[in-house]
């Protein structure tokens, strides 16, 4: 039961941000891709949401139960059936048609069907895993359960101190604290189960890793790319094996902090390009969700300007672009040589370039990505640098800078913990670069396929009309041949 009511919570969430989503995007989802980038920015939202609402009753003063907190999901449940009410079957039908492959070739429904469901079985295992093993003894342990469970208890949130400011009257910090979002979702789950089970209390885990599947296949398909394109590159996101390590682990702010730099980037290009109200309310609560879920969120904060600058000045987007980039280069050469983040840690060596670079490609985890992303900067050259993917391209040169000042500097230390900083950097970055080498990607055999179709249909075209050439030549040759008419008073 524990494991249903855990399960429950991650509905009830889901259930939140979609009701939320609705409110802020009111016209029909119709266009490609857009249904599922609802549905992908859902419980990312459902998590902003119930926090929030916890926290508000904190700075009330008014304890937690269980009734208080389900409160934003009785709203939800309200919403979404007057949303169901006023509209109809319809989009349900589309989205059974489209999990079916309607539409497709029958070998391209195989590979659909395939790939779907591994991506079903893989959330399944995911899922399993996160509800069946506690919390390992890193971040997920001694900082967001440890927290969590004690405002639990207490049924309000308290401060804990790092041990050089323990005075035996407050809670002891075996890590330094990150934000509260993490430690409060705990809670919200406990407050549904019942208890603080620490076995099933990072349940909703699972939730961002589906959540970054469905936002990269909304996307790819709001780039135009085809049903089977999309899901691939959403496999492609889906199958990075550290990201998926973060999901069955759970509790660490790696992956929420993933998926809401995920979604900053893909609705802030949104909205920058069509100046819509719902694009920019929901780049908005991402960009408050990659600060309030990790201290280090607010460093990949830089990423969305290139996105921004594309957006506004199109015209000029590459030579704006390149400019925000070499900026950030430079920048963060600066950090990694005045390393203003080591006074809010100890002393400690930087992980190095060296690691980054063991992690991009020599370890298991990254390596093929790392080679994509190269592979694809080299071939794909003219790709990349188009209006419609320069931003999101300026916005992995910067990402590369600033997990330059994670592997330099003692800014992940500060910010993520004493351990597992470049691991911790790659895995918030990986899932924005993976969508950046499947847009460049599908653009590029897009593009090469275009070019040659036009050649064959050239070649084509101009072949029937050397033949006519040819046939009228033959045709006509008898009479460009007949000698001149001569003299009838000559002799015959």
């Amino acid at each position: 039961m524990t494991s249903l009511f855990a399960l429950a919570s991650l509905v009830a969430t889901l259930a939140v941000g979609r009701a939320a989503v609705a409110l802020a995007w009111r016209e029909p989802l119709q266009a490609p891709g857009s249904a599922t980038l609802a549905w992908g920015a859902a419980y990312p939202v459902g998590v902003l949401v119930v926090c929030a609402w916890l926290r508000a009753l904190a700075a009330a003063g008014i304890a937690w139960s269980t009734v208080l907190a389900l409160v934003p999901v009785v709203v939800a449940i309200g919403v979404l059936a007057w949303q169901w009410r006023k509209g109809d079957m319809h989009p349900l039908l589309v989205a059974a048609r489209t999990v079916a492959g309607d539409g497709l070739a029958r070998a391209a429904r195989v590979a659909w069907l395939a790939l779907l469901g591994w991506l079903a079985l893989r959330f399944a295992f995911v899922l399993t895993e996160v509800l069946a093993r506690p919390p390992l003894p890193w971040e997920a342990w001694l900082d967001t359960a440890a927290r969590g469970s004690v405002w639990h208890a207490l049924r309000a949130p308290v401060d804990f101190v790092p041990p050089a400011q323990w005075d035996g009257d407050r809670y002891l910090a075996a890590l330094t604290q990150g934000h509260s979002l993490l430690p409060l979702l705990d809670v919200f789950t406990a407050l549904v189960v019942g208890r603080f089970d620490d076995t099933v209390v990072h349940a909703p885990w699972p939730m961002f890793w589906l959540s970054q599947v469905l936002l990269v296949y909304g996307a790819m398909r709001a780039a135009g790319a085809g049903a089977l394109a999309a899901l691939a590159g959403a496999t492609l996101v889906g199958t990075l094996p550290l990201a998926n390590a973060h999901a069955a682990l759970g509790g660490t702010a790696a992956l929420p902090l993933a998926t809401y730099l995920l979604a900053a980037a893909i609705f802030t290009g949104r909205a920058a390009s069509t100046r819509a109200l719902p694009d920019a309310l929901l780049a908005f609560a991402a960009i408050v969700g990659m600060v309030w879920a990790s201290r280090a969120g607010a460093l990949w904060l830089p990423l969305l300007l290139p996105i921004v600058a594309a957006g506004v000045r199109p015209a000029q987007a590459l030579r704006v672009v390149g400019g925000v980039v070499a900026a950030a280069a430079i920048g963060a050469s600066a950090l990694a040589r005045l390393d203003p983040f080591a006074r809010a840690t100890t002393p400690a060596p930087a992980p190095g370039m060296g690691a980054l670079a063991e992690q991009a490609f020599l370890l298991g985890s990254w390596h093929l990505l790392g080679y994509a992303a190269i592979a694809l900067a080299i071939l794909a050259w003219r790709h990349w640098r188009a209006p419609t993917l320069v931003g999101l391209s300026g916005a992995v040169g910067v990402g590369l800078a600033v997990l330059a000042v994670f592997a330099t500097s003692s800014a992940g230390r500060a910010t993520i913990g004493p351990a597992g900083v470049v691991g911790h950097a790659a895995t918030a970055f990986a899932p924005l670069l993976a969508l950046w080498i499947a847009q460049v990607a599908w653009t590029w055999v897009r593009d090469t396929l275009a070019v040659a179709t036009a050649e064959d249909g050239a070649t084509a075209m101009v072949a029937p009309r050397t033949d006519v050439a040819a046939a009228t030549s033959t045709r006509e040759s008898p009479v460009a041949e007949v000698p001149p008419m001569r003299d009838d008073r000559a002799p015959l």
